[in-house]
């Protein structure tokens, strides 16, 4: 039973870290973005990034679910199975979306300088 309530604060600690960075992204997406696209121009010029902001949004809700569903005797070996499978989506789609920030923000600080000429 132990083993059970510590497994239980390691996913209730994993649920509040998702929180944070599911609040980030939204902030992201309603103030950031919103500048950012503004300056861009184009219909949508950062669609591929606010997709991966829903799939983040989607994929924290699964795992928010998947918590809500653990009985009181435990998660067994296949909610085991479906929580780690969603954490390893959330990571994969959490770094595509660094790694798109990143590379968006390298672009705008390369062209701001020649938008000052």
């Amino acid at each position: 039973m132990r083993h059970h309530g510590l497994r239980l604060a390691r996913l209730e600690h994993i649920r509040d870290s998702l929180a944070n960075i599911v609040a980030h992204e939204r902030t992201d997406e309603q103030q950031i973005y919103k500048a950012i696209a503004a300056t861009l121009g184009g219909d949508d010029p950062l669609g591929a990034m606010s997709r991966t902001h829903q799939e983040i949004f989607h994929l924290a809700q699964v795992f928010e679910r998947l918590i809500a569903n653990i009985p009181p005797e435990g998660a067994d070996g296949e909610d085991l199975v479906d929580l780690r499978r969603t954490l390893y989506a959330l990571h994969t789609v959490v770094r595509l979306n660094i790694a798109q920030e990143e590379q968006l923000y390298v672009s705008l600080d390369r062209e701001a300088p020649s938008a000052a000429l």
